[in-house]
C-alpha cells in the first residue's frame, strides 16, 4: 500500500484498497515469485542455486537491476520518499515476473539431452541462478518496510543455498 501513496502527501486509503495491493503485489506478483523460483530451484537444481556461468543480455540486465536497487532504495528514503523507494523493488519484482515469463525455464528443462540440451541447462541454471539472487535482493530490500516477509523469503533461500 505504500507504495500507493505518497509518503508526505493526502493519500486514499481504504481496507478495498489496502486489500487489493495485497493481493495483487504481495501475493500475485512476489508471493508467486518466489514459490515459482523455489520450486524451479527444486526441481530442476536439487535444492540448490546453481552456480552463474556465463550471462546472457537479459541475466546481465536483470543482475544490472537489482545491483541498482539498494541505491535506488537509500535514495528515495534519504528524501523521505517512501512510496518511491517501495515502488523501486516492485519495480524489480515486475521485471523478474518478465524475465521468467521471456526465458519459460520450465520449457528448457523440458529439453532433451544433447548438445542443445547442454546449452539449455546452462541457460536454466543461469536463470535460476539471476532469479535467486533477484529475489535475496529485494528481501534485503523490503526488510525496513516488510520485515517478516523478507524474513521469511531470506529464510526460504537459504534453505536452498
Amino acid at each position: 500500500m505504500l507504495a500507493h501513496i505518497r509518503t508526505t502527501g493526502n493519500g486514499d486509503f481504504s481496507i478495498q484498497r489496502l486489500s487489493a495491493a495485497y493481493d495483487n503485489d504481495l501475493v500475485n506478483q512476489l508471493g508467486n515469485l518466489v514459490n515459482r523460483t523455489l520450486k524451479l530451484i527444486s526441481l530442476y537444481a536439487r535444492s540448490r542455486v546453481p552456480i552463474l556461468g556465463e550471462p546472457d543480455a537479459h541475466d546481465r540486465q536483470l543482475l544490472h537491476s537489482a545491483l541498482s536497487l539498494s541505491k535506488a532504495v537509500a535514495v528515495a528514503v534519504d528524501e523521505y520518499r517512501l512510496n518511491h523507494a517501495v515502488s523501486e523493488i516492485w519495480q524489480l519484482v515486475h521485471d523478474a515476473n518478465r524475465y521468467v515469463s521471456d526465458i519459460k525455464p520450465w520449457k528448457l528443462a523440458a529439453c532433451p539431452n544433447g548438445t542443445a540440451g547442454s546449452e539449455h541447462t546452462n541457460r536454466l541454471d543461469n536463470c535460476l541462478h539471476v532469479l535467486a539472487t533477484v529475489l535475496v535482493t529485494i528481501a534485503l530490500s523490503l526488510r525496513p518496510f516488510l520485515p517478516s516477509t523478507a524474513a521469511n523469503i531470506l529464510r526460504a533461500f537459504r534453505s536452498v543455498e
